[in-house]
């Protein structure tokens, strides 16, 4: 069976996520989380990464992130990938894969949609009732995004940029946003799209994206060539 190609437009954002195998536990302490992050931030750098969220759960990540040279996203993921599970199995004592799937990689569109991702990931751990405040977990880009702690892994992109002329005021509006109610149509088209591999924005993002990639960008838009 042929693998469907993943998307990776340099210069936009992308929505990255991965979870474990069977859905399982994927951080087994604090310590490997930790790791995790050291990590990301090693690989982002080398290559040549933005993160701008990220949130780790248990069972799964997600990342909000944008690559500035070609095949950032898979060089990023993979040694990633392949130094955490590696350090994961030592640590556990255990063998074989850590994570179920290849990681999906879902261009999201800037402006509105943008942003949408931002809180979508950090308010997974509120929407699986891991907490009521996504202040109070600490595996998650919030607490840089949302209340300005220093955090050497994030990098702003210029859509939140424009959130405010001042710091302060980006921080304000940015948990405002946060806090505001998201729309459940809007998160499950998220989902959906994540899960099957589609980018997220308006028709004439997907219209672009197609053009450029000869990728789908909607089901029904399926091309026989569009699969390598």
């Amino acid at each position: 069976m042929s693998t469907k190609r993943r998307y990776c437009v340099v210069g936009t954002p992308h929505h990255v996520y991965q979870r474990g195998v069977d859905r399982k536990e994927i951080f087994f302490s604090k310590d490997l989380r930790r790791t995790y992050l050291r990590l990301m931030e090693k690989y982002a750098k080398e290559a040549c990464v933005q993160v701008h969220a990220y949130v780790l759960m248990g069972n799964h990540v997600h990342i909000l992130l944008t690559a500035m040279k070609e095949n950032g996203i898979s060089m990023f993921m993979q040694n990633l990938n392949s130094v955490f599970v590696s350090k994961v199995n030592k640590v556990a004592g255990r063998e074989g894969v850590l994570f179920s799937t290849r990681f999906k990689s879902i261009p999201v569109e800037t402006m509105d949609y943008l942003l949408q991702l931002y809180r979508y990931i950090e308010l997974n751990p509120v929407r699986a009732n891991l907490t009521q405040h996504p202040g109070r977990y600490i595996w998650s880009s919030y607490h840089a995004n949302a209340l300005g702690y220093a955090n050497s892994l994030i990098t702003p992109h210029p859509d939140y940029l424009m959130l405010g002329d001042t710091v302060e005021k980006r921080l304000a509006n940015y948990r405002k946003l946060v806090h505001s109610p998201m729309a459940n149509e809007l998160i499950e088209q998220i989902r959906w799209r994540t899960r099957l591999g589609y980018p997220i924005g308006s028709e004439k993002f997907l219209e672009l994206l197609e053009e450029i990639t000869g990728l789908p960008s909607n089901p029904r838009r399926r091309r026989s060539h569009c699969s390598a």
